[in-house]
């Protein structure tokens, strides 16, 4: 089986490691290792890696874990990769047929190994892109009839924030706002990475739209109020109210999911609802990006696996 990560620790009369590190670490094992694995096997090697001294504990804590994995990867239908049988899990798709949520996967687990940061660094411009795009690819296939517009900043993609307001407000139908008293002129984007809006003939204004924040990173936290929508709703003269969305590659539980849509105030897309297609990520990633993904997972599989 894969190495443990931070965060599976020793327990003995309670269970002390953090489910949703678990969760990730059994799913990377079965997509990467170990193609066909059940619950016992799971149990003994957290026996024999001394994180459990009370088989009767172990098997409860892996026995729950069973229960999320299940149901969160049957929300993707078709789309996940991994088969459910009698306290079995096998694996029914290889790494490369999923890039997306591989990618995902790993951004979320990877830095949770000793010495990951120092190998592969703490510049996530190229990771950011790559989520950029994968969101985008995502929600185009949920919002099939809605247009994208892409304004993060990026090495390929470099741009201010006039050239974002401008390209914005034309492709809305919007007017400026006061762009003077409430943004600098030299910021990036504003926090803003992607808008898909919901377009009408008339160039009227006035149409549904969502501002997005693609945080890919470990600092995600911190970027909650990304986009900040008293912010756009003054450098933009918006005819009716934007929606926001924040997009991250971490699965998230139901308490945490629902708390911090309550924070954002609009539409958390975590990394089972970017996937929550019923259909294989085949039918909808693009070439380009699926080959992008898998040059970037490559040697950042090869690690974990040698680890």
């Amino acid at each position: 089986m894969l190495s443990l990560p931070h965060g599976i620790r020793r327990s003995t009369l309670a269970h002390n490691s953090e489910p949703d590190t678990f969760y990730d670490w059994l799913e990377a094992d079965v997509l990467l290792l170990d193609d066909d694995l059940s619950e016992s096997d799971v149990v003994d090697f957290l026996m024999e890696q001394q994180i459990y001294s009370s088989q009767g504990l172990c098997s409860e804590f892996v026995s729950n874990a069973w229960t999320q994995i299940e149901r969160r990867l049957g929300w993707m239908g078709a789309g996940s990769p991994i088969l459910f049988l009698t306290r079995r899990m096998v694996r029914q798709m290889e790494w490369r047929e999923i890039p997306g949520q591989s990618f995902c996967l790993i951004l979320s687990l990877g830095p949770k190994y000793a010495g990951w940061l120092e190998t592969f660094g703490t510049d996530y411009t190229e990771q950011g892109s790559l989520f950029e795009s994968l969101t985008h690819e995502a929600m185009a296939k949920a919002f099939q009839g809605w247009q994208f517009i892409k304004t993060g900043w990026s090495r390929d993609h470099a741009s201010n924030l006039r050239d974002v307001l401008a390209n914005l407000v034309d492709r809305l139908g919007e007017r400026m706002g006061d762009v003077e008293t409430y943004a600098s002129g030299k910021a990036h984007e504003a926090g803003l990475d992607l808008v898909w809006h919901l377009p009408f003939p008339d160039e009227r204004g006035g149409l549904p739209v969502f501002l997005a924040q693609c945080a890919s990173g470990r600092n995600w936290e911190n970027k909650l109020d990304m986009p900040n929508l008293g912010q756009w709703k003054k450098i933009v003269d918006f005819a009716s109210e934007p929606y926001k969305a924040f997009s991250l590659p971490l699965a998230l539980d139901d308490k945490n999911l629902r708390m911090r849509s309550a924070q954002i105030g609009g539409l958390l897309l975590d990394r089972y609802r970017l996937f929550v297609h019923d259909a294989p990520e085949t039918k909808w990633v693009s070439d380009k990006l699926r080959q992008e993904l898998i040059d970037w997972l490559e040697p950042r599989i090869q690690w974990l696996l040698g680890y």
